[in-house]
């Protein structure tokens, strides 16, 4: 399996939840001809960029709501944070 070499050879730590989402992601890859993989990886990494433009677009007044109330929620926004940022270094490091 293409996700547990990754991890084993990276030294990060995943928790069962975060094993199910790359497994996930992983089987979607393997679904895909070789020849197209990076250039899939690449349009997904687009589209989350993209949708993460949205988000910050269309609600702006919210986002400085919680940027004020961030030290209440700082636990959760470091467990989403941490989650995107490895999901995202998983599909850099599949192109």
């Amino acid at each position: 399996m293409l996700v547990s070499a990754w991890v084993l050879g990276s030294g990060l730590e995943l928790d069962y939840r975060q094993m199910q989402i790359f497994q996930y992601v992983d089987n979607l890859f393997l679904a895909i001809p070789p020849a197209y993989r990076s250039a899939t990886a690449l349009f997904v990494l687009l589209l989350l960029v993209f949708s993460l433009w949205r988000i910050i677009k269309g609600y702006g007044i919210f986002i400085l709501i919680i940027i004020i109330l961030i030290p209440g929620i700082w636990p959760a926004l470091k467990t989403v944070g941490g989650d995107l940022l490895l999901l995202l270094t998983y599909i850099l490091y599949r192109i």
